[in-house]
């Protein structure tokens, strides 16, 4: 059984913060967004598992599912023994990997839940709010230069989560605990949400409507081949890109590291517009983003009031532990 911790501190040269005294307990302490990223893979596993009659390559899905979620783990069970520097990065970024691995495997979830697009219902609210198709029309203003830009803004969406997360983590306090639980749960949600609502895009489902190529200067041909090459592609609805941007945004504001904020903002607005634009989404997918991640910053104030700390997991062995920054 698990129980909700009542003060539990980290100790001394944790990337915590200083001068905090340190505590013992029976258990592993899990924060809020380990929470997240180790049971909903388990979860995911388990579907995948007591459906293997329709789901030819259940035996590897399944492993790879359980075996992230065991990963994180043992991850935070040696950032937890150890204050040493990799003991620390594993601990803390190991939902990278979390995210990737679930990510690749949620074919099987769709296929199961709802293997029907929902492209023709997203294309009948964006045709009754503009009266066209958002990315049919956006195609007379195509210039390569506009595309080239476009679609390198596009791929940094991942280049600034990452980047505020590690800014985040070397101040050594809270931040980054934040931060995590708010990526980590916006992923974990979307993904389920990808399972209900599954979606092609445009980029696929109107393909016959367009009338010229996407056309860059120098890299614009490779990012868009990286799209389609990728593992999964019923991801529209909402826009991750959309939402997670807008979310990397606010946290940098409320998190007072307004020169990061300031050098992103105008990218930012170009990766919004670009998803439209480079044709990977429904305008309906931009605006249900914004209610999504509202909702995610409402649960996440939620869940810290409720679990301030984590749970701890008891264990057969007394070891040290940190707060749920965990750093």
């Amino acid at each position: 059984m698990s129980e909700v911790v009542s003060d539990i501190r980290p100790r001394p040269g944790a990337a915590t913060g200083p001068s905090v005294p340190a505590q013992e307990t029976d258990g592993l302490v899990l924060r809020i967004g380990d929470l997240f990223a180790i049971s909903v893979p388990t979860l995911f596993g388990l579907a995948i598992v007591s459906s293997y009659r329709n789901v030819p390559d259940w035996a590897p899905v399944s492993a790879a599912l359980f075996g992230v979620a065991l990963l994180g783990l043992a991850s935070r069970f040696w950032a937890s023994k150890s204050d040493h520097p990799i003991a620390q990065l594993v601990g803390n970024f190991y939902i990278m990997l979390t995210i990737w691995v679930l990510y690749s495997r949620l074919n099987p979830m769709i296929d199961l839940v709802s293997p029907v697009p929902y492209d023709r219902d997203l294309q009948a609210i964006d045709q009754w709010l503009f009266g066209v198709q958002p990315s049919v029309w956006l195609e007379q203003f195509h210039h390569p230069w506009l595309t080239e830009i476009a679609y390198i803004c596009y791929l940094a969406f991942f280049f600034w989560q990452l980047a505020l997360g590690i800014l985040l983590y070397l101040r050594k306090n809270n931040d980054f605990a934040d931060y995590m639980l708010r990526v980590v749960m916006f992923y974990m949600l979307s993904y389920i949400v990808y399972i209900m609502v599954p979606a092609i895009g445009p980029r696929f489902d109107l393909a016959p409507e367009y009338t010229r190529p996407m056309e860059g200067v120098y890299f614009a041909e490779a990012i868009r081949q990286t799209f389609i090459d990728i593992p999964m592609y019923r991801d529209c609805f909402p826009s991750g890109h959309t939402g997670l941007t807008l979310l990397v945004l606010l946290t940098a504001y409320q998190k007072r590291a307004f020169k990061f904020f300031a050098v992103m903002f105008p990218f930012a607005m170009i990766l919004i517009f670009s998803t439209v634009y480079c044709r990977f989404h429904y305008v309906v997918d931009l605006l249900c983003a914004l209610p999504f991640v509202t909702g995610v910053a409402f649960l996440q104030r939620s869940l810290e009031l409720a679990m301030p700390h984590g749970i701890v997991v008891p264990l057969p062995h007394k070891i040290m532990v940190k707060d749920r920054v965990g750093a």
